[in-house]
């Protein structure tokens, strides 16, 4: 195995970077860290799972229910001559706001 070693003070000396490397294996096993968590956790409940994939599946539901009116909401704004917001540029603005939230 080769080393990486770094020239420090014009090549008088040298450091190795093997010891640093950012690949070094785990200190603890899998078992050990499933060990060190409570067996409540690990008891597997279907009702739960399937509540916690409704809710999901409720909330992508409305995110995309909301998404779909975003455009026709600035559409509709823009087109009233931007009483509400001001200029053209802070609807466009605003707009691309609400879609990266």
């Amino acid at each position: 195995m080769t080393c990486l070693h770094i020239l420090l003070c014009h090549g008088k000396d040298s450091f190795c970077l093997c010891k640093f490397s950012i690949l070094n294996r785990m200190f603890r096993t899998l078992k050990e860290i499933r060990d060190a968590i409570p067996g409540e956790f690990f008891v597997r409940d279907t009702r739960r799972g399937l509540l916690y994939f409704a809710r999901d599946v409720l909330m992508a539901v409305i995110a995309w229910n909301l998404a779909t009116h975003i455009d026709p909401t600035f559409a509709k704004i823009s087109k009233h001559g931007n009483k509400l917001m001001g200029s053209e540029l802070v609807v466009e603005v605003a707009r691309w706001i609400t879609w990266s939230v």
